[in-house]
């Protein structure tokens, strides 16, 4: 893959797969159709003069659309209605940080691109990677929440639940390079960045061990981070102007970090698929914070 890999939307509002099996906009729609995603039902429509197959009303603002385009497959998010839609993937990478509804929409691609990435490969899809590792008793995302800039001020900070309640307590030394995670039974967690490095390298230590580490690399059109936690693949991806980040761990969708929230006037919104990875949810938000402040 190059530089400018469409295959994967990322946080960009926008996707490009081939067409290898030469699948028409009726073929997308049956197969899509039978696929469960967060962010709708599919139906065809058109935009403009062309038929698309449509996720209408992902958010107030903004649809899905995906269709057939020569040797490719593409898709995105549109604003308006029927013929009116307009396409607009891309725009949030040069508008600055984003709003809940561009967020929600772009991520709503990425999950969308996933799938047809699958289906173009005549893979069979039940579920989305989003909606199969969602690990809560109660279906819904735990949101957390932290004060933008915070880490440029000072090296003490909060991470508040959705009644302002703080859950976790940071501590970080003057450098930023090294920081103490404490939940309300004490400290749980350590991470810390190699001081001597080409590229930005974090290091994961749970219960004073080191579990993980997580280093920065080169891309033009997105954010990544890659590395291991326990054994396991570990990424950060996204799109770092925009602050919008998705957290895997393996083949699952751990966490997702953005600016999208009200709970404060300015915040980034930490969201939380899995329980168990909660901890290190938290600790790639800080790494996501840092590295943005610094791009």
């Amino acid at each position: 893959m190059g530089l400018f890999d469409f295959s994967k939307a990322s946080g960009t509002g926008f996707a490009k797969v081939p067409n290898k099996l030469n699948l028409t906009n009726e073929d997308i729609l049956e197969r899509l159709s039978e696929v469960h995603v967060t962010f709708g039902t599919p139906e065809m429509g058109k935009i403009g003069s062309y038929q698309a197959v449509l996720y209408k009303k992902v958010t107030k603002k903004y649809s899905l659309f995906v269709r057939t385009s020569g040797k490719s497959i593409i898709m995105g998010k549109i604003t308006g209605s029927g013929a009116s839609m307009g396409f607009d993937y891309g725009v949030s990478m040069a508008a600055g940080r984003k709003d809940a509804e561009t967020s929600t929409a772009d991520h709503a691609v990425d999950e969308l691109a996933e799938i047809v990435g699958k289906i173009a490969k005549g893979e069979t899809v039940a579920a989305s990677t989003a909606v199969s590792s969602i690990k809560t008793e109660s279906g819904e995302l735990i949101e957390l929440y932290m004060k933008q800039k915070i880490l440029s001020i000072g090296p003490e900070f909060d991470i508040f639940d959705a009644k302002e309640k703080p859950v976790y307590h940071i501590d970080g030394d003057t450098t930023q390079f090294f920081y103490t995670i404490y939940d309300r039974g004490g400290e749980i967690a350590r991470l810390s960045r190699k001081i001597i490095a080409l590229m930005p390298e974090y290091i994961i230590r749970l219960g004073g061990e080191e579990a993980g580490r997580i280093k920065k690399k080169v891309r033009l059109t997105n954010a990544e981070f890659t590395g291991t936690l326990n054994g396991q693949e570990l990424k950060i991806e996204g799109d770092m102007y925009g602050f919008d980040f998705d957290i895997r761990l393996g083949n699952s969708i751990i966490g997702h970090v953005d600016t999208a929230c009200q709970i404060f006037r300015d915040c980034y919104r930490i969201r939380v698929f899995d329980p168990a990875y909660q901890d290190i949810v938290v600790m790639m938000a800080i790494i996501c914070d840092k590295e943005s402040d610094e791009s």
